[in-house]
């Protein structure tokens, strides 16, 4: 079992995919990549099978139901410990799940909460990964000071600036609402919760 499950929708994004796709692939072995191609109508599918070679890579095509049904086909698959859900237009910085998976084996933490940075094409090679914060009730004593210190740090509710604990999503049933804008809201409301616990 892979300890991060990268789950991947993928819908008409072929000027993008293989830069996001190589992103993950040159990062940590530890983890499995799941692409969910909401049928494209692109070369977006041909281009992602280029990578099936990885073994850390798989590919599940569905008809085009929206994002949400897309992310929730992908943790349905996922086997990971923990899953984190990137668009196909991202771009992780190097090290950046090294990092990821330091703080995940070295602390008790159910997630890691962590910022962004917005680029253009031009740029691309700068993006993401500003600092992390660890979600573990060893370092934080309570939710207040969880909720301050995310505050602090600006970090947004977005699908793509979380890594969460994969038992914790099931347990809690937690799912993407298909035919919706802003679909991230409902992982917001998850997390709402999930702080709350803590």
């Amino acid at each position: 079992m892979p300890l991060i499950s990268v789950i991947m929708p993928v819908y008409n994004v072929q000027d993008y995919v293989a830069t996001a796709i190589e992103s993950v692939l040159n990062q940590i072995d530890d983890l499995e990549l799941i692409i969910v191609n909401d049928g494209s109508t692109d070369n977006s599918q041909k281009i992602c099978e280029k990578y099936l070679f990885d073994n850390r890579v798989q590919i599940h095509t569905i008809k085009n139901s929206g994002l949400s049904v897309a992310r929730n086909t992908g943790l349905a698959l996922a086997t990971g410990e923990f899953v984190y859900f990137m668009d196909s237009d991202d771009v992780l910085r190097n090290g950046f799940f090294e990092l990821i998976h330091s703080i995940l084996l070295n602390q008790r933490c159910d997630g890691i909460s962590f910022s962004y940075e917005e680029t253009n094409d031009e740029d691309i090679a700068e993006a993401l990964l500003r600092p992390v914060t660890s979600i573990t009730r060893n370092i934080k004593r309570n939710k207040i000071e969880i909720l301050t210190d995310l505050m602090h740090e600006c970090v947004e509710i977005m699908a793509w600036t979380y890594i969460v604990r994969r038992s914790i999503l099931i347990k809690e049933d937690v799912r993407y609402t298909p035919g919706v804008l802003f679909e991230d809201c409902s992982y917001a409301r998850f997390t709402d919760r999930f702080f709350s616990a803590l």
